[in-house]
C-alpha cells in the first residue's frame, strides 16, 4: 500500500493532464486539486490482474479522504477494465484508489481537465 504521486502538466492553454502511474493493489494516488477546471475525463490503462479494480474518489473538504465519484450516468467510477469516462459531478480533490488485484496489477490513471465552456 503506497501513495503514488500524480504529476500534472498543461497540454494547451486551457487543458491540463494529470497522471498517476505504477498503481499496484492497495495503492492510492496523491490528490488532483483542480476545482477551477471543472470538466474532467478519466482514462484507466494498464494491467488489472486477477480481480483488479480501481476507483476514483473525491472530496470537497481537505483532500484527506474521499467517496467514490460518479460518471455522467450516475454509475460509480470503479474500473475493472481499461476505459475512458467523464467525471460528474466534479470534486475539489480527486484521487485513484486501487481496491483489488494481484501481483501483476499495475495501472495508470490520466485525468484531462478543462475550463468550463
Amino acid at each position: 500500500m503506497a501513495l503514488r504521486t500524480g504529476v500534472g502538466k498543461w497540454i494547451s492553454r486551457s487543458v491540463h493532464k494529470w497522471t498517476a502511474s505504477g498503481l499496484l493493489n492497495g495503492d492510492t494516488s496523491t490528490m488532483l486539486n483542480a476545482p477551477s477546471l471543472p470538466d474532467k475525463t478519466v482514462s484507466v490503462t494498464g494491467t488489472f490482474g486477477t480481480g483488479g479494480s480501481v476507483s476514483l474518489e473525491g472530496d470537497n473538504v481537505d483532500g484527506t479522504s474521499g467517496v467514490i465519484l460518479k460518471d455522467t450516468a450516475g454509475n460509480n467510477l470503479t474500473f475493472t477494465a481499461a476505459g475512458v469516462v467523464a467525471i460528474a459531478p466534479d470534486a475539489a480533490f480527486i484521487r485513484a484508489h486501487v481496491t483489488a488485484g494481484d501481483g501483476s496489477t499495475n495501472l495508470q490513471i490520466d485525468i484531462i481537465s478543462t475550463k468550463a465552456k
